[in-house]
């Protein structure tokens, strides 16, 4: 069941390699990534998602298999990570093989709950959303090893003004791409 999420996240990224005709911006030349080079209208850092974004499956035992939507338990608590990661054209590949790392290993991390990916071919940009049934789970992932070597490689795939944030949900209704969208886009840093 795996294979098929592998094999869209890597479809959606090469379909972003192959067809992106807009260049990918590079970061402020002082070093400073609070500020990055203009972006394509629409693709800016903000509260709003990126006009194209395209997503694969939810993967995960929160998700229903007939449905293929959230299946959380109302009145729960759960914590919600994003992430917003502005791809470097040279860092397009390199992000593949650790989201492909990531989606094989990712379901055997406790308390895991639900992933999905996002890719905006037009604005470079890859963004994921996954729930974890505490904060304990949370930085149990972010410290493993395939989310750890993809930290360690983030300054090889980002151009600048990528971020990660999380927040509190109680119902699959409050997980949401838009939330998630508006969390990072109000998140202060730090930005990679």
């Amino acid at each position: 069941m795996r294979t098929p999420l592998v094999l869209a996240a890597l479809t959606l990224l090469a379909c972003s390699e192959e067809s992106s005709t807009t260049p990918a911006p590079t970061p402020a030349s002082t070093g400073d990534t609070s500020k990055a080079a203009v972006e394509p209208p629409g693709c800016e850092r903000s509260t709003a998602l990126e006009p194209d974004l395209a997503f694969t499956d939810w993967v995960g035992p929160a998700v229903d298999p007939k449905t293929g939507k959230l299946a959380l338990p109302e009145g729960s608590g759960y914590l919600v990570a994003t992430t917003r990661l502005n791809l470097r054209k040279d860092g397009q590949e390199l992000f593949g093989k650790h989201i492909g790392a990531i989606f094989t290993t990712i379901e055997q991390q406790p308390g895991f709950l639900a992933f999905q990916t996002g890719i905006s071919d037009r604005c470079g940009v890859a963004r994921t959303l996954s729930v974890w049934k505490d904060e304990e789970s949370l930085y149990g992932f972010v410290t493993s090893g395939a989310h750890k070597a993809a930290i360690d490689d983030t300054p090889k795939m980002s151009r600048g003004l990528s971020n990660t944030t999380h927040f509190p949900a109680t119902s699959a209704a409050e997980v949401s791409w838009t939330r998630a969208a508006q969390a990072i886009g109000e998140d202060d840093g730090p930005f990679y």
